[in-house]
C-alpha cells in the first residue's frame, strides 16, 4: 500500500484506508509538522465520544491491554503506540514516528492514570494509580495526541529547526524563544 494526500494536499505517512467518518476535524494551525499531523491522523477517532469511537478503544484496549490484567503500563502503552504507528503508516515511517515523539508518551501516561478513583490491585504491590485502567483509555489517547503536537511544537522552537538534531538540547533558551514562538502560534 502507499501514502495518501491529506485533505490540506501534505503528504500523508498513513496507509491509504477507509476514514472514520463519525470524527470531530481538530485544527491544529500552522507549524505544526507532518509527523505531527500523520500521529494524530493515526489516533483521533479512537478519542471521539461516539459510538464509533467507544468501538474503536474496545478493540484497542484488547490489543493495548495484552496481559488482560484490566490495568495498561507505560510499557504496554508504548508498546501499544508504536503497534498502531507501524500498522497505519508506510513501511518505516510508523517506527520513526513513534521515535521521534516516544519520550513525550510519559507525560500523557501520568496526566490520563491519575483520573479514575484509586484502588489497590490484587496481587500485586501496585494501585490504580500506577496503570491505566479502561476508564482512562480515551483520555490517554486524548492526552497522546496533546503531549505530541506540543512536544512537536517545542521541537520546532528548540535548535530553530523542526525535529532533532545536532542544535538541539532539549531545552528553550529566550534567544531560541524569540526566534521560534511565531512558527508555532496563530
Amino acid at each position: 500500500m502507499e501514502a495518501n494526500n491529506a485533505p490540506s494536499g501534505r503528504e500523508s505517512s498513513i496507509l491509504n484506508v477507509k476514514k472514520f467518518t463519525g470524527e470531530e476535524k481538530i485544527h491544529l494551525g500552522k507549524g505544526v509538522s507532518n509527523d505531527a499531523l500523520d500521529f494524530v491522523d493515526c489516533f483521533r477517532a479512537m478519542a471521539q465520544k461516539n459510538d464509533a469511537g467507544r468501538q474503536l478503544r474496545v478493540r484497542q484496549w484488547q490489543q493495548a491491554d495484552c496481559s488482560r490484567s484490566g490495568h495498561l503500563s507505560l510499557a504496554q502503552c508504548d508498546l501499544w503506540v508504536k503497534g498502531v504507528l507501524v500498522s497505519k503508516c508506510v513501511k518505516g515511517e510508523g517506527e520513526r514516528i513513534w521515535s521521534r515523539y516516544r519520550r513525550c508518551f510519559i507525560h500523557a501516561f501520568n496526566r490520563a492514570k491519575n483520573v479514575a478513583e484509586n484502588t489497590e490491585i490484587e496481587g500485586i504491590n501496585a494501585t490504580s494509580d500506577d496503570y491505566i485502567d479502561q476508564k482512562e483509555f480515551r483520555l490517554l489517547i486524548g492526552y497522546l495526541c496533546v503531549c505530541v503536537v506540543m512536544f512537536d511544537a517545542f521541537q520546532v522552537i528548540d535548535g530553530g529547526s523542526a525535529g532533532v538534531d545536532e542544535k538541539d538540547d532539549f531545552r528553550i533558551e529566550l534567544k531560541e524563544w524569540l526566534a521560534g514562538y511565531q512558527k508555532v502560534s496563530d
